[in-house]
């Protein structure tokens, strides 16, 4: 079966729809819809497409005759910007809708951004071998899920913004600087949550993954803990890559004390009660009580 839909005849919503099944059904999870990717969620773990060995077999500008990938999209991108005397900007778009595989699939594409350009210089080179810069851009992943992502109903680490990042490479192809832009932060989430869903990740995190000592001495106690605990994720394990991404980046123990200090201040305005303090026909006007 063809992995370019465009090649399907006749062109109808069925017929694609059929042609995707099959694919699907057969393990493939990538389709081609002329320069369009598609990409179906296996729900299950698949680490196998996107090993160090793919990664390789993708970057020897035989892309095209490979299986439809999102390497593939990426080195393509990479080839565009590369084989013209002046430098031409590329764009990728993920979208899709929640559960997609949207997170997923960027963090994979910056996987391999960041592996290929490492060797540009020397085909041979380590693909563990990355830059300083290369390596915090790795970083920033980790970083931006546990501020803002969380567990839904449907998803267990779905982004709550949108993200721009942009990678300027040197006209060698290897990656000088980068820049994230975060907009649309679901920010009520913070405060109030759905049955079955979570607030942002980091919160949970701090709780599982902060020394006692430091828990003791933030206020955080038994009732933060039961507020907050809702284990659908690894958040011990979790914290410590955040907190180690933290570091590598560049953030200082004393600053990161102070983000967790914030966090713990933010659990604590959660844990407030409110009571009304005069009749119902009067302007309402709110004392706050005790925690409970």
């Amino acid at each position: 079966m063809s992995h370019d839909l465009t090649s399907v005849s006749p062109l109808t919503e069925e017929q694609v729809l059929s042609a995707l099944q099959a694919r699907y059904e057969q393990g493939d999870i990538y389709t081609t819809a002329g320069f369009t990717l598609i990409a179906m969620n296996p729900c299950r773990s698949i680490p196998e497409i996107y090993s160090d060995d793919r990664i390789s077999s993708y970057s020897e500008d035989k892309y095209d005759e490979l299986p439809p990938h999102i390497f593939a999209v990426a080195e393509k991108a990479l080839g565009n910007m590369n084989r013209n005397l002046q430098p031409v900007n590329q764009s990728i778009v993920v979208s899709g809708e929640s559960g997609a595989g949207k997170t997923w699939t960027a963090r994979n594409l910056m996987r391999y951004l960041t592996a290929t350009t490492s060797k540009l210089s020397k085909r041979r080179e380590s693909l563990a071998l990355v830059s300083s810069i290369e390596q915090q851009v790795l970083d920033s992943n980790p970083i931006l899920e546990a501020f803002g992502n969380a567990v839904t109903v449907h998803n267990d680490n779905s982004s709550r913004f949108g993200k721009y990042i942009q990678l300027q490479l040197n006209r060698c192809g290897k990656i000088v600087g980068a820049s994230i832009r975060t907009y649309l932060l679901e920010k009520v989430r913070v405060v109030k949550q759905g049955p079955e869903e979570r607030s942002y990740h980091i919160f949970y995190q701090m709780l599982a993954g902060l020394p006692q000592t430091d828990t003791k001495a933030l206020g955080l106690d038994n009732t933060a803990m039961m507020m907050y605990n809702q284990t659908r994720t690894p958040d011990g394990a979790l914290y410590s890559a955040t907190t180690a991404a933290l570091t590598r980046v560049g953030f200082t123990s004393n600053v990161q004390k102070n983000i967790f200090t914030l966090l713990a201040a933010i659990v604590h305005l959660n844990s407030i009660k409110f009571e009304q303090s005069v009749p119902a026909h009067r302007p309402s006007r709110c004392t706050p009580v005790h925690r409970t």
